[in-house]
C-alpha cells in the first residue's frame, strides 16, 4: 500500500512531519516513506519588499524514512502561537513579515522547549554533539546561540547562497553530517510561520 498527504506548515514543518510520518509508518506497520520539503516563496515575495526579498531562497529536500535509519527520532516538543499568524502571513498574494515580531517569538519561545526537551530527554546541553537550528537569519541563529550558552561551534549557520530555505532549512543542512559518525546526537528546531516551533532530538543508530 501506498499513501501520500501534504502538511502546510512551513518553517517548522520539517520537524512537525519528522514525527507524522514516523507516526504513520508505525501505526500502519510500513517499513519505507519518502518525506519531501518544498518551499517555492519565489512566487510570493515582492522584490520591492526589503524585508523579505533579501531573505528568502528556494529549495527543496527528500528524506528517506526506514527501518534502518542513520538517525532515529527519540522526541519530539511543540509549540504553537496562532494568535500572532499576523506576524508572518501571505497577504493578497504577497509575502508580509514583520521581523522584530518573529524575533522575540523565537528568543521567548524556542530557547525554554528547547531545554525542556534536555530535561525530558535525560540530557544536558553538553550531551548534544550539533544543534540545527531553523536557518532564519545569522543574527538570530548568534542570539539563540547566546540565550541558549551554546558552543558556537555546535551551531551551523548555512545561510550564504540560500538564505532562508523554510522548511528545507534543516535537512540540508543535516545532510552534511549524515556520513560523520561523531555526531551522535543531534537536536534540530524549527519556528516560524503559524507562528508555531518544534523541536526533537535525533539520535545515531
Amino acid at each position: 500500500q501506498t499513501a501520500s498527504f501534504d502538511i502546510s506548515l512551513g518553517c517548522s514543518g520539517y520537524v512537525y512531519s519528522l514525527s507524522v510520518i514516523t507516526s504513520f509508518m508505525n501505526a500502519n506497520g510500513m517499513k519505507k516513506g519518502l518525506l519531501f520539503t518544498a518551499d517555492p516563496y519565489s512566487k510570493i515575495i515582492d522584490p520591492n519588499d526589503r524585508n523579505t526579498a533579501l531573505l528568502f531562497g528556494d529549495a527543496a529536500s527528500i528524506t528517506l524514512i526506514g527501518d534502518n535509519p542513520v538517525f532515529k527520532l527519540s522526541q519530539t516538543l511543540f509549540g504553537t502561537r496562532g494568535n500572532d499568524h499576523d506576524a508572518l502571513q501571505c497577504v493578497n498574494g504577497n509575502l508580509k513579515m514583520n521581523g522584530r515580531r518573529i524575533f522575540d517569538f523565537a528568543m521567548t519561545d524556542v530557547p525554554p522547549q528547547i531545554m525542556n526537551l534536555m530535561k525530558s530527554t535525560g540530557h544536558t546541553p553538553n550531551d548534544i554533539d550539533l544543534y540545527i537550528f531553523h536557518q532564519g537569519s545569522a543574527y538570530m541563529l548568534d542570539m539563540l546561540t547566546r540565550r541558549l550558552n551554546l558552543d558556537i561551534s555546535k551551531v551551523p549557520i548555512r545561510l550564504s547562497g540560500q538564505g532562508n530555505t523554510v522548511s528545507s532549512s534543516i535537512p540540508l543542512v543535516l545532510e552534511e553530517y549524515l556520513d560523520q559518525p561523531a555526531y551522535k546526537n543531534v537536536v534540530v528546531s524549527g519556528f516560524g510561520v503559524g507562528l508555531s516551533w518544534a523541536s526533537a532530538l535525533l539520535e545515531r543508530t
